[in-house]
């Protein structure tokens, strides 16, 4: 396969992708994102052709089998300035794919039109609608991230919008980089990044859920030199953005008949900052603490435990789906509810 401009003679074979497109986003569930209001328009892509910005794929005969639009720069994309249930990793130059399309007479048009986009500025940007999960699931496979959500012009449907960078410490060339597949890690807090974790914040309605990463840091040092516990502070991150806090303890006994407690592992404080709330940020950064838990780093246990305001339904669900079991029975009134893991 190739990659070429469009020239003014393509028009119409474009415009043919684009219909058979919307034929198939109708039929696997995304009828809204094109159909409804019949997009691309003519005059859209031919402006596209006579920008420069309209790009064709084609296969070894020469036929068209793909189109996208690309262009590169500074700030190039408006409708990117505002970014909501999150933020963009790096805030350099990027390129920007939009009206991605193929025939559907190959496969692995849409992944060749992405790598090439990406060869040439090496930070993209991409947005895609709620239901079209068939680009979701390209663009998680080429290595992108989920950032936010954005909104464009011509509908009021938000959009799913992803990111992919040189400058987020990740090599999408290679298979086994921790980020390409998970761009959730942990970090321990250095002399370097404490205040970057320490100025993460959970939503106002949030805050009596957990205390500050300040507090908690504090506590961890009471902890360690007065009470002689051992304790692992964590900064949760997405490529090189602090995005979240957590802290892990052993054998913290906080009543005498929490028997599970003992000799066990505990997390003990975890935030999801704001702005990175709602994405599975918090699930993936759980599931990298208990693959650390599991190294036993104190020593075997049979538990991990944790707890959470009654009121947190939405942390509940999260501990649940990881399987936690929760003991309401064991909590007094006023006080956190003790959820268990069997490790």
């Amino acid at each position: 396969m190739k990659i070429r401009k469009s020239v003014p003679q393509d028009f119409a074979r474009i415009m043919d992708i684009y219909a058979r497109a919307r034929s198939f986003m109708a039929q696997h569930g995304n009828p809204n994102q094109w159909g409804a209001t019949n997009w691309p328009p003519e005059a859209l892509i031919r402006q596209d052709i006579a920008d420069g910005n309209s790009y064709v794929c084609t296969n070894d005969a020469g036929k068209i089998i793909g189109t996208f639009f690309y262009t590169c720069g500074p700030d190039i994309e408006p409708t990117y300035r505002e970014i909501t249930d999150g933020a963009w990793l790096d805030d350099s130059p990027y390129g920007v794919v939009h009206r991605i399309a193929s025939d559907g007479s190959e496969k692995g048009v849409g992944m060749f039109c992405l790598n090439w986009a990406y060869a040439q500025c090496g930070h993209l940007r991409i947005d895609t609608h709620g239901d079209n999960t068939v680009m979701q699931n390209l663009v998680k496979k080429a290595g992108f991230i989920r950032c936010g959500t954005i909104y464009v012009a011509e509908d009021n449907d938000p959009r799913l919008a992803y990111e992919k960078s040189d400058n987020t410490g990740r090599n999408p060339d290679k298979k086994e980089d921790h980020f390409m597949m998970d761009p959730i890690h942990l970090e321990k807090p250095t002399w370097d990044n404490v205040d970057e974790i320490l100025k993460l914040k959970v939503a106002k309605e949030q805050k009596d859920f957990v205390a500050s990463n300040s507090n908690s840091l504090i506590d961890a040092y009471f902890a360690i030199t007065e009470e002689g516990k051992t304790v692992f502070p964590f900064g949760i991150y997405l490529g090189k953005k602090a995005v979240g806090f957590l802290m892990i303890s052993y054998n913290c006994i906080w009543r005498d008949n929490l028997d599970f407690a003992k000799n066990s592992y505990y997390i003990w404080r975890f935030m999801i900052d704001k702005k990175y709330q709602k994405n599975g940020y918090g699930k993936e950064a759980l599931k990298l603490a208990l693959d650390f838990i599991r190294t036993f780093p104190c020593g075997k246990a049979e538990y991990c435990w944790l707890s959470y305001e009654p009121e947190n339904e939405v942390a509940r669900k999260l501990y649940l789906s990881l399987g936690f079991e929760e003991k309401p029975e064991l909590c007094r009134e006023d006080e956190e509810i003790p959820a268990v893991l069997k490790l």
